[in-house]
């Protein structure tokens, strides 16, 4: 996988610094996105090989250290927890853009979208994805939380996913991850819900190569 960019989604830094303090760090969030180079590369785009793709409605995986197992999240009224919905339609709204159409788990989708989050991992010291999945979609019995050693610290990480689907034989019997895009800190951030609409409208900004056509 191929790290694009770590691209810091405020425009009120001071411009002369080559890079942000920490505290920016924590305070506004940064995103990151990755592709396979083996599927997206100068001679072949495997995303123009899809047409459509799923994304599961109103819940995001979720992964914590505090929670002791996979879960999910919900939108709650009165909490913090106000981003799910919202997230998901924008994310639905820019791979659309790019010439995909969404469909219903059973109609033979080309990928999968997933979008998890994680907390208090510590994502950019120590967390890693595996390349594959073995579970479908990764949300129904499959494994799909990070590859951690044992320290951690506070952050809340958004991390979005294109699995595909349509080479799972030729992948080996597997899913392969074919670009993921990596948002944080959800934890300390203000305005969080807006500003993970901006993480998302950033990370397919610098990701071109997002497209069918």
């Amino acid at each position: 996988m191929k790290k694009i960019a770590g691209i810091l989604v405020i425009a009120c830094l001071a411009g002369c610094a080559r890079e942000p303090e920490v505290a920016d760090l924590v305070k506004y969030m940064v995103v990151e996105t990755r592709y396979d180079t083996e599927e997206v590369n100068e001679s072949a785009n495997v995303f123009t090989d899809y047409s459509t793709f799923v994304l599961r409605e109103d819940t995001l995986g979720f992964v914590s250290t505090y929670a002791g197992s996979d879960t999910i999240l919900l939108d709650e009224a009165g909490t913090r927890i106000d981003f799910v919905n919202s997230t998901i339609e924008r994310v639905a709204e820019h791979v659309t853009d790019r010439g995909f159409t969404r469909v219903e788990e059973d109609e033979n989708p080309d990928f999968a979208v997933k979008i998890v989050v994680l907390e208090n991992f510590s994502f950019f010291q120590t967390v890693s994805y595996p390349g594959y999945y073995s579970g479908y979609y990764g949300y129904y019995g499959g494994y799909y939380g990070p590859i951690v050693n044992t320290y951690s610290s506070n952050f809340v990480t958004m991390v979005i996913e294109v699995d595909d689907i349509k080479h799972y034989a030729e992948n080996g019997s597997k899913y392969k991850v074919i670009w993921s895009a990596y948002i944080g800190d959800l934890l300390t951030t203000d305005d969080r819900k807006n500003k993970i609409l901006v993480a998302v409208d950033k990370a397919f900004e610098q990701s071109p190569y997002f497209s069918n056509n």
